[in-house]
């Protein structure tokens, strides 16, 4: 038999604990225990369920934020063209530096994606204080992409608030499931003594298992 470790990866612990249960199951002495563990393994499992549906998610916002970031500076690059005909390509005026304050694109482009809403308020603001410097096209498009890249990373801090109680949970649930697995074994020679290879096969054997592992 060899032993399970609450470190071991999520599908070696999950088939063998199923395996086990499967067995347990299968001979009238041995179905108590099984009764006992049952409950234990269906809650680590929900919980593996629940933690692999929210790192599912966190990846789909991350990857929802990337993509509207990716729309976000073409629109903002587009605006900057236009701004630079409007002031005659003077980045100092005062005009220039309400729309990108250091006067400098790239400060607004090379910004993380968590300050994107913030930008396109900027931007906005400025376009609203100096009319037809801009395409209005441009910026209702540039503050509609602010906004969902600003509900998506308040979805994302919230799945990843999840996520994190839900590892938590996990590691909770995985406690009891392996001491119960791995206490198994000598109930199992109590209940079936002198019936080694019997009680091995509670077990699913491995390529690495051993005998020194059957007396763990």
């Amino acid at each position: 038999m060899r032993r399970l470790n609450t470190t071991d990866s999520r599908n070696r612990i999950e088939l063998w604990t199923k395996y086990h249960l499967r067995r347990l199951l299968s001979h009238p002495k041995s179905q108590p225990l099984g009764a006992a563990l049952q409950p234990v393994r269906e809650r680590y499992v929900s919980a593996v369920g629940v933690v692999a549906e929210l790192s599912f998610e966190q990846q789909v916002l991350t990857g929802s934020i990337t993509g509207e970031d990716s729309l976000f500076d073409p629109i903002l690059s587009l605006i900057n063209d236009h701004l630079l005909l409007g002031v005659g390509k003077n980045r100092d005026s005062e005009v220039y530096r309400s729309f990108y304050p250091s006067g400098r694109l790239q400060e607004s482009t090379r910004a993380p994606s968590i300050e994107d809403p913030k930008i396109a308020e900027r931007i906005a603001a400025a376009a609203k204080a100096h009319p037809n410097m801009v395409p209005d096209s441009q910026v209702t498009e540039l503050v509609e992409v602010g906004a969902r890249i600003a509900e998506l990373i308040s979805k994302a801090e919230a799945n990843a608030s999840a996520l994190a109680n839900a590892n938590l949970a996990l590691e909770l649930a995985t406690i009891p499931l392996v001491r119960l697995y791995n206490e198994n074994f000598h109930q199992l020679r109590l209940l079936f003594p002198e019936r080694e290879a019997f009680v091995e096969s509670f077990y699913l054997r491995t390529a690495k298992s051993t005998k020194q592992d059957d007396e763990a």
